[in-house]
């Protein structure tokens, strides 16, 4: 009997694999097989690496060890942010908590989501609201943008917006703030880099894989069907709404203005904004006039209902008319 095996991005190796005795692999295609990269008396950060800066791409494991990893990763986490804090290495946080959600990404690609699971995602959503909440997360993307993948990143600077906008109204408070750091590391968690380029590349829909337009409901449905219902229904809405439009011309569900809820649409703001402003064309020296130019965009396509508040909070968090 073949064995199987589960594949993971060398980052997460390179981050965690010491922590954990494990035997890694490397896919061969030319013969269609796999070859053993690690050996007991190796450090597995270092192999890894070494592979990795020779264009390696992917590394693999064992399924029936993969379990074992996530725990491992789990125990690791804490430990390895109290040290970056330590040494006031926010690059460092931000990197252990970015490849802690790699394998919380590969759990929910394999579909079967425990406690234990949920345990680590919670953990690591509670370190990007520290983050958010701490830094000045939006003047970090040139330099996270080479670090991590540019799916996390946009998670990531949507969820920095999003709670400055919901922090400008009265009505907002802790577990709001959580409901929506919770759906920025959750909105586009079933897709690729390929899925998610293919996502950012058109407004064109029809040019979508049926995973793309679907993904909102597939991850709502999934997290819903968990073990261990640890996400509340006001972040399963944001995750189900975050690609819908006030004229009903989103997708997938083509909802207007009036079906969507008031943390959604706020959210909706704050994605379409990262995506503008953090194109193909962006530039650091010139992002003020970036945001002031996207702002401009969003008041003429953004004025129904609750996104008539949720564009003005945008405006007051970057103080522009």
């Amino acid at each position: 009997m073949q064995a199987d095996f589960t594949s993971l991005d060398p980052n997460v190796l390179i981050t965690y694999g010491d922590g954990h005795p494990i035997d890694l692999y490397m896919y061969m295609r030319g013969e269609k097989k796999y070859i053993k990269l690690t050996n007991n008396d190796e450090q597995v950060s270092i192999v890894v690496q070494k592979f990795k800066n020779k264009g390696l791409k992917e590394v693999f494991m064992l399924t029936s060890e993969f379990e074992e990893f996530v725990k491992s990763v789990r125990n690791q986490l804490q430990e390895k942010i109290k040290k970056e804090k330590k040494n006031g290495n926010l690059e460092g946080q931000i990197n252990a908590v970015a490849n802690a959600r790699e394998v919380f990404k590969k759990v929910i690609e394999q579909g079967d989501i425990s406690k234990e699971h949920m345990e680590l995602f919670n953990e690591l959503a509670l370190e990007v609201e520290e983050v958010i909440e701490n830094t000045d997360v939006f003047d970090m993307y040139e330099k996270f943008k080479f670090s991590c993948t540019e799916e996390f990143i946009h998670g990531l600077m949507c969820g920095y917006i999003s709670t400055a906008m919901a922090e400008t109204f009265e009505w907002c408070s802790n577990a709001i703030v959580k409901n929506i750091v919770n759906a920025s590391m959750l909105c586009d968690i079933t897709l690729t880099e390929e899925d998610f380029q293919q996502m950012k590349s058109s407004m064109n829909t029809e040019k979508f894989s049926k995973k793309v337009i679907y993904h909102p409901i597939d991850v709502s449905v999934l997290l819903e069907k968990s073990s261990d219902q640890a996400i509340g229904p006001e972040t399963l809405e944001i995750i189900r709404q975050h690609h819908e439009r006030p004229n009903g011309k989103g997708y997938p569900s083509k909802i207007n203005y009036q079906k969507i809820s008031r943390l959604s649409a706020i959210y909706i703001v704050a994605n379409y904004f990262t995506e503008k402003v953090f194109d193909a064309s962006f530039r650091e020296q010139h992002k003020m006039e970036r945001i002031e130019y996207v702002i401009g965009q969003i008041k003429e396509k953004f004025y129904h209902g609750p996104f008539k508040n949720a564009t003005l909070s945008l405006k007051n968090v970057f103080s522009v008319k």
